[in-house]
């Protein structure tokens, strides 16, 4: 159902991967409930906004967003804890092809201690590509849901403008390995990302949804964030980047509608080596003494103790990809 309705959409609209920029959400209000963090939280208080956009706090004075919003050395990130000043310089775009000189829409960046970082632990990043199915959380803070409508043949749902609250909804993976044509960077490289797809299906007048809160990304939600469960435990696993249009009316959200969303296990590696806190330096005559301590123990356990590595039921799931046409 859920791929058919993606076809038709594709051939109704045009615009296709405008930039997006607070979710539209397909439930009876579209109110208060969304607008506070939800009761399994995947990370409400991680969100926030810069001028234009939004973008995820990564930990360890580090966030997130997508790099077609262009962040400023003057620019603040405004979480539900507080405000910070972004750090002069620290801006850094991802790479996607370095052979190819291709960068991501993607783009870290640090904040200014004020006086402190925000106290909350390392947001944990999905380590493998979703699967087709997964049910997602996306957070962002731009338009949200006006009247109801009917353009390009689809029904859906104007944009309110006039505020930026934070917004929540849910829906499920439709697509995987999706190439993203971002255009060009600002530096005049090519943007290239690696992407997975949700479809905005509301189904029909009533409570039958896809999912509980079905939702869509609307205009400044770009560099929010999407959150998969695994094992148990909430992952970052994306950040939102493009959204199709209708050219009848660019700011409706429509049935069959998509949301592009960045694939961070492609970049985690990137990430990661730059947002991990790092290793103290141990003094030489501390690892001297250390080294021997163990070479002691070693020695006394070496016979009576013999260990087997097993495969760690906590090894990253295997990379899923789809062909594509």
């Amino acid at each position: 159902m859920r791929s058919r309705i993606l076809v038709l959409a594709m051939v109704l609209l045009a615009g296709l991967g405008a930039p997006a920029r607070a979710l539209v959400v397909a439930e009876a209000g579209d109110g208060p409930e969304q607008e506070t963090n939800p009761a399994d939280d995947p990370g409400w208080e991680y969100v926030g906004i810069i001028p234009g956009i939004t973008a995820v706090y990564l930990g360890n004075g580090w966030a997130l967003t997508a790099s077609h919003g262009n962040v400023q050395d003057t620019g603040t990130l405004s979480l539900p804890s507080g405000t910070w000043q972004v750090e002069d310089g620290s801006q850094i775009v991802l790479d996607h092809d370095p052979g190819a000189n291709q960068v991501a829409d993607l783009m870290l960046f640090r904040i200014e201690g004020n006086p402190a970082l925000p106290a909350l632990p390392p947001l944990p990043i999905r380590p493998g590509t979703p699967g087709v199915g997964d049910e997602v959380v996306m957070m962002g803070r731009g338009f949200h849901r006006g009247d109801p409508l009917t353009r390009c043949a689809s029904s859906g749902w104007d944009h309110v403008t006039s505020a930026f609250p934070m917004h929540w909804g849910t829906n499920a993976v439709d697509a995987v390995d999706d190439l993203l044509d971002g255009g060009t960077s600002s530096g005049g490289q090519p943007r290239r990302t690696t992407t997975f797809l949700t479809l905005f299906d509301p189904g029909p007048p009533g409570p039958a949804l896809p999912t509980p809160h079905e939702a869509q990304a609307a205009d400044f939600d770009s560099g929010g964030g999407v959150f998969i469960k695994r094992a148990g435990t909430w992952e970052l696993a994306g950040i939102l980047l493009a959204i199709d249009r209708c050219a009848l009316d660019p700011t409706a959200a429509l049935r069959g509608h998509q949301t592009w969303i960045a694939d961070l296990s492609v970049y985690r590696d990137q990430i990661v080596e730059r947002v991990a806190p790092p290793v103290p330096a141990t003094p030489l005559h501390g690892l001297l003494l250390l080294s021997a301590a163990l070479a002691g123990t070693a020695a006394y356990r070496l016979r009576p103790h013999r260990a087997s590595r097993t495969a760690s039921t906590d090894d990253p799931p295997a990379h899923r990809s789809r062909a594509r046409p």
